[in-house]
């Protein structure tokens, strides 16, 4: 008990670092440019109580292009670097990039400028950043008024995060659960018009869905938008008790992961030969090689590409035999019973 509390009160104690390191940073920005939180700063402040002691390790932010120089000046002045001299470029393939700080009390950061991170993903959700920059909310907190995400689009943008770290934390399905029960019935029609507006019914379908395993089906509010059968996209929920490592064989997993999720058959085409014929820039970030190696990768890149496609098909084959491997096991002891006692009816 007295390891448990200690425990809490060293993560109450860092929660309480991160929001002043983010309300330093929100100061300094003022009004002169658009800072908004993301995921477990707007959750410890608009969500939870200010005593949760949720776990989070690094501040996310979301900006806007024409506020990024700016934003940029001011965490330069407070201490912040870029993590390598190539982390600015992954703007142009995700959107975002990483900064650290030598400060012990200020946290590291994830500088965003779009709320879809993956790269052929992305494509076939519209300009759903926009849409969310055009109706943020104002919270007042110590003082000052923060910016903030509305609810509905948080959700969604937690819910693709979730989705693609391969439904590797419970506390993302856990804020994504809280989040919903605080919705009203015009939230959840709400959220499934943008869901279907912006491509993201099958992200909410597969949130929903992890829901419903770990919480119950009567506790999820959210209808699901996916309907009918679709084979590699069920069988991600046929073993969601899986927790995916960083080993190479999963590594090949998360490259296709995001090929599941795009919601029509057209645009998955599209994305999957953009995959198998990259431009220079796109296969410099997928193998994080120099323009001089992505070179040499080009002509072979397609064979790895298609070598890498049958082993994760082989990886979703092999899910779905699991669950039928199981659906048996189960079924055989009942069969065994029915049969004995069929043979003992029978005896005279």
């Amino acid at each position: 008990m007295h390891e448990r509390i200690e425990a809490s009160d060293l993560a109450f104690a860092r929660n309480s670092l991160l929001i002043n390191n983010f309300m330093t940073i929100a100061e300094k920005c003022g009004n002169d440019c658009l800072l908004i939180p993301l995921k477990g700063v707007s959750l410890l402040i608009a969500l939870y109580d200010e005593d949760c002691v949720r776990p989070v390790s690094d501040i996310d932010l979301l900006t806007d292009e024409r506020s990024l120089p700016q934003l940029l000046k001011i965490l330069n002045e407070l201490g912040y670097k870029l993590k390598s001299p190539s982390a600015f470029n992954r703007l142009k393939t995700k959107g975002k990039f990483d900064m650290l700080t030598d400060s012990p009390a200020f946290f590291a950061l994830d500088v965003h400028i779009s709320l879809i991170n993956k790269k052929f993903f992305r494509l076939t959700t519209g300009d759903f950043t926009a849409f969310a920059l055009s109706r943020i909310r104002q919270i007042p907190y110590k003082e000052q008024k923060i910016s903030f995400l509305s609810p509905v689009d948080e959700w969604l943008y937690m819910a693709q995060h979730y989705c693609f770290h391969l439904f590797a934390d419970d506390k993302w399905l856990r804020d994504l659960f809280m989040l919903q029960n605080s919705f009203s019935d015009a939230y959840i029609a709400e959220i499934q018009v943008v869901a279907r507006q912006f491509n993201l019914c099958r992200i909410l379908t597969a949130a929903i869905r992890m829901m419903k395993h770990k919480y119950g089906t009567d506790a999820v509010k959210i209808p699901e938008l996916v309907e009918g059968k679709h084979f590699i996209f069920d069988s991600l929920f046929r073993n969601p008790n899986k927790k995916y490592s960083a080993t190479f064989f999963n590594r090949i997993i998360a490259a296709w992961w995001e090929f599941i999720f795009i919601d029509r058959s057209k645009a998955r085409i599209k994305a999957f030969l953009r995959q198998l014929f990259p431009g220079i820039s796109l296969i410099s970030d997928i193998y994080a090689a120099n323009n001089f190696f992505s070179i040499l990768l080009l002509p072979i890149h397609p064979v790895i590409t298609l070598l890498s496609l049958a082993v994760f098909f082989s990886w979703i084959c092999g899910q779905y035999f699991l669950s039928v491997r199981r659906c048996v096991c189960r079924f055989r002891p009942l069969r065994f019973r029915i049969s004995r006692r069929c043979f003992w009816s029978v005896l005279p």
